[in-house]
């Protein structure tokens, strides 16, 4: 799980870094990011639609406010703190957690 990440754009332009190779053995990913965070969600963007070229599974939440560093506080005005539920699917589609079983 990626969440804002950063130093996978180049400065200043609009590619990855050149150091950067996404390959199909890369793991399946887990992208949440603010569009208004003072780290480019182009190092979200850009590093998903590599993953999507390889074929690799990659999920991204995009949220239009929430800064940097939402972290894991709920917020009802910051859509962006409901990450947690998102990537809590993502990881039963995965299969990397079990199905919830009905009570």
């Amino acid at each position: 799980m990626l969440i804002y990440p950063a130093y996978f754009v180049e400065k200043g332009e609009v590619k990855l870094r050149d150091d950067i190779r996404v390959t199909k053995d890369a793991p399946p990913m887990f992208f949440a990011h603010a569009s208004n965070d003072g780290v480019t969600a182009l190092n979200s963007l850009l590093l998903a639609t590599e993953l999507k070229k390889a074929g690799v599974p990659a999920e991204l939440h995009l949220y239009s406010t929430g800064g940097h560093g939402f972290g894991l506080r709920p917020r009802a005005d910051l859509p962006c703190t409901q990450w947690p539920s998102a990537c809590e699917s993502w990881m039963r589609t995965m299969k990397y957690l079990q199905a919830s079983r009905a009570p």
